[in-house]
């Protein structure tokens, strides 16, 4: 998957360390909404998702219209967010940090920026349409953790997408 938009090159993405780990630990949800992301071997801190306000007016709110941002933890810097999409059907979308579209989430399919389908969730793992494993998810009492797999190592808005996937279907 490459981005469409020259100024969304890879190696802007490769600078977030949360990408950068192959492995991730999301954990359950805090009494203070926040869901803390760690490294998946050594625990160390990597960021947070939290629902935050939609930006746009407070109506929305009324229809449960926040929006989940996820952000690094040095200095909490935004990585991408993750909102509901104008639909009929219950899909989501993944925008990175300056707010342009990644891809979408509808149920248990993960698509581009095109609407391709990127990854199928499939029990414990998430697989690309030639059916090759893209991650592993273990649910552990720590809470789930995301195994990306060596094949995408250099696809930050992959690695994104599926993050996202996960934090929705966590119950964020």
């Amino acid at each position: 998957y490459q981005p469409a938009d020259a100024d969304r090159s890879p190696k802007h993405y490769n600078e977030s360390e949360m990408l950068e780990h192959r492995m991730l630990l999301v954990r359950p949800r805090a009494a203070s909404a926040v869901q803390a992301i760690v490294d998946g071997d050594s625990g160390a801190p990597l960021g947070f998702a939290r629902w935050e306000a939609e930006e746009e007016s407070p109506w929305w709110r009324f229809f449960g219209r926040g929006v989940l941002a996820v952000h690094e933890h040095e200095d909490e810097p935004l990585l991408f967010t993750i909102r509901r999409a104008w639909s009929l059907l219950p899909r989501r979308e993944v925008r990175d940090a300056e707010g342009k579209t990644v891809g979408s989430l509808l149920g248990r399919l993960v698509h581009d920026h095109f609407g391709r389908t990127v990854a199928a969730r499939q029990g414990g793992h998430f697989r690309g349409p030639d059916r090759r494993t893209l991650a592993e998810l273990t649910a552990t009492p720590a809470g789930l953790r995301v195994a990306f797999s060596a094949d995408i190592a250099g696809e930050p808005f992959v690695k994104m997408l599926l993050l996202a996937a996960c934090l929705v279907n966590s119950g964020s």
